[in-house]
């Protein structure tokens, strides 16, 4: 069987084993800062798509920012690195995470706040205050279906100042399968050449398994409907995506 193929199978075989949104909140639950520490490694022009998010912000100069999906607080510090009056809040389902986000930030104490929830189900818009801008890396693909999409990005809209952007780098699925399938290669093929350590065919699964994104025209549709001023890509390869978001 030549790769296409293999990786098409690959792909029709694990939709036969998608697991549960209850499923995935537990896994990652239990999960450790390891989880992400080769991302520059694994991910598609990783060091690229960090320099087009800091580029965006940059002239908007955020002061409020709400960070979904936060983890170990690699996205956070970059921000904060960057952004020497910003306030970060960190939401992620994962405790132990967290702890890992609130040891790397320490030296940020006064400017981050750390919640532990599931950014689905939580209300997160402050009062009186609203947010410059809200990210999210790698974490928004665990929604299950177009309604748990459009119910988040109704609340991230809600959260955001008049102007206030949301940007958010993730995976996306192709528009058909095999559109799908030449997104997955390319990632495979980059992974490949990184020489990254693993299991190659573990890491597509264990993706496939537990991901559920959309494809780019839905997110911006989504979007649109959610009274976003405007909607873009700022960058797509492969399977991944980085979207913006306007209020």
């Amino acid at each position: 069987m030549d790769s296409f193929a293999s990786t098409k199978q690959t792909i029709i075989d694990a939709e036969k084993r998608k697991l549960s949104y209850q499923d995935v909140c537990q896994w990652w639950s239990s999960a450790s800062g390891e989880i992400g520490g080769d991302y520059p490694q694994v991910l598609l022009d990783h060091d690229f798509v960090l320099r087009l998010i800091l580029l965006f912000l940059s002239d908007r100069k955020p002061k409020r920012c709400l960070d979904l999906g936060a983890g170990s607080g690699r996205m956070a510090k970059i921000l904060l690195d960057h952004f020497p009056d910003l306030h970060v809040t960190l939401v992620d389902f994962s405790a132990n995470l967290l702890r890992e986000a609130q040891s790397e930030l320490q030296c940020y104490s006064k400017q981050t706040e750390c919640v532990q929830a599931d950014f689905f189900s939580a209300e997160f818009q402050p009062e009186p205050e609203r947010y410059d801008c809200v990210v999210s890396a790698l974490a928004l693909h665990h929604g299950q279906g177009a309604a748990m999409y459009r119910d988040i990005y109704q609340k991230i809209e809600a959260s955001l100042v008049k102007g206030g952007v949301f940007l958010c780098w993730d995976h996306v699925k192709g528009a058909d399968m095999d559109l799908e399938t030449i997104n997955f290669e390319m990632w495979k093929n980059h992974i490949a050449e990184a020489e990254v350590k693993g299991d190659l065919l573990e890491r597509m699964t264990a993706s496939l398994v537990q991901d559920n994104p959309l494809t780019s025209f839905e997110y911006l549709n989504l979007l649109s409907a959610c009274n976003f001023s405007a909607v873009d890509i700022l960058w797509k390869k492969g399977n991944m995506i980085l979207y913006v978001a306007i209020k």
